[in-house]
């Protein structure tokens, strides 16, 4: 049996899963990669970031404040346009 391999299509909307910190349960919108500024080491430019971005397990996501940021696929919850889970 092969597994089915999910994709993030830029503009989805997602909602992160409980237990992520203070993002938990928000409502955020995938990005392109290009939409986080990185330094010459590839670590994101915005506060908290420590370690550079591993597109393979992580997207860019923008934050209902604004905030553009990095998120792991794994903590993420695909929702349909009534903010039900798919």
């Amino acid at each position: 049996m092969q597994l089915k391999r999910r994709t993030y299509r830029i503009g989805d909307k997602y909602r992160i899963c409980g237990g992520s910190g203070i993002e938990s349960d928000k409502i955020i919108t995938i990005l392109p990669r290009s939409a986080v500024k990185t330094d010459y080491q590839c670590i994101p430019i915005f506060e908290g970031a420590y370690k550079p971005v591993n597109w393979k397990t992580e997207v860019a996501i923008l934050l209902p404040s604004g905030e553009i940021r990095t998120m792991f696929k794994s903590r993420l919850i695909r929702i349909d346009e009534n903010n039900n889970a798919i």
